[in-house]
């Protein structure tokens, strides 16, 4: 960064829109980043994602600590039973988290300007019914930074 600039956390709604895309790639149904979006296609089961308030500086370079961040996202799986909930839950896990023998993620999140550098599971959300659904959701963090190739603003 040059002279004058500003140390900013990296976006975050471009990775909120490639683990929706990925996540709908990966698992063979569909992500959306709020439950609005489902009511346009609704097919079943289906996926929300979701960034959950908060975040915390990780690293960073000296005199940019901001530049890089963890954040958590919540996914949920809705279904009509518990195993169509399940069943997405685990493909969104494995979807998330699977990596080759070299160690690289088998499924890319691209979201320029953003470069997701880890990715971890966090929490078992839990499991809620609301009427005639279910919902299985986990929470993910993911390490963050601002691609140095890319400028903002």
């Amino acid at each position: 960064m040059g002279a004058g600039t500003v140390s900013v956390p990296p976006p975050r709604q471009p990775v909120t829109d490639a683990l929706a895309t990925m996540l709908t790639s990966a698992t063979g149904y569909d992500w959306f980043d709020s439950d609005a979006q489902w009511g346009q296609s609704g097919r079943w089961p289906y996926g929300i994602v979701e960034q959950l308030p908060g975040g915390a500086p990780v690293g960073g370079v000296i005199g940019h600590p901001d530049d890089m961040v963890a954040v958590t996202w919540q996914a949920t799986a809705v279904g009509r039973t518990p195993a169509q909930a399940h069943g997405l839950m685990d493909r969104a896990r494995t979807a998330i988290l699977a990596r080759d023998a070299t160690g690289a993620h088998t499924h890319p999140l691209p979201a320029a300007p953003t470069v997701v550098i880890a990715r971890r599971w966090d929490t078992d959300a839990g499991v809620t019914l609301e009427a005639d659904v279910v919902n299985v959701a986990e929470r993910f963090t993911l390490i963050l930074m601002t691609d140095p190739l890319h400028t903002l603003g």
